[in-house]
């Protein structure tokens, strides 16, 4: 299994515009909120791209599914948003979307998956991931949540990123 990223972030924390930096790098494969509704998303929340940042993900979510849980409605795969904002609340997470989220990471190569409605399921997000994989929830002027990779550490308040150190003030 190669390294694995897992980004989090609450809503309009700057998640989207990571992201877009990140995709500029030829070595990591990006997946851009594999558990959001089945839309698709001309130019990403940024807007920064001409294409569907969802479009390669929406197609291996259908064939994950296909193959899996074939009388599963695809919209059982979206884990909030619009559509559903309940499904974001609650340390749960439904079987066949961890199984879809565990597909992504466990791929031979570099993997970025950015993600916005885990924030509640960070604990069934570390049984996912591979253990040098980080979740990690993003956070601006605004009050956020963090997790420490590899420990039961969670804080909450405002964080800053500074020279590459994340910490909670």
């Amino acid at each position: 299994m190669a390294q694995a990223i897992l980004m989090q972030g609450m809503r309009r924390s700057g998640t989207t515009i990571l992201y877009d930096a990140l995709l500029e790098d030829p070595g990591l494969h990006c997946f851009y909120e594999p558990l959001r509704e089945e839309t698709e998303t001309p130019g990403g929340g940024s807007g920064a791209r001409a294409t569907d940042p969802f479009a390669e993900t929406r197609a291996l979510r259908r064939a994950y599914r296909d193959e899996h849980w074939p009388d599963l409605d695809l919209a059982e795969f979206n884990l909030g948003g619009p559509g559903n904002p309940e499904r974001e609340i609650g340390p749960e997470m439904p079987e066949h979307c961890a199984g879809f989220l565990r597909t992504l990471l466990d791929r031979d190569e570099p993997v970025l998956i950015k993600e916005t409605r885990l924030y509640d399921k960070l604990e069934a997000v570390r049984g996912l991931a591979p253990e040098d994989a980080a979740p990690s929830v993003g956070s601006g002027p605004r009050r956020g949540v963090r997790s420490v990779p590899g420990t039961d550490r969670v804080g909450s308040g405002p964080i800053q990123v500074r020279s590459g150190v994340r910490k909670r003030c």
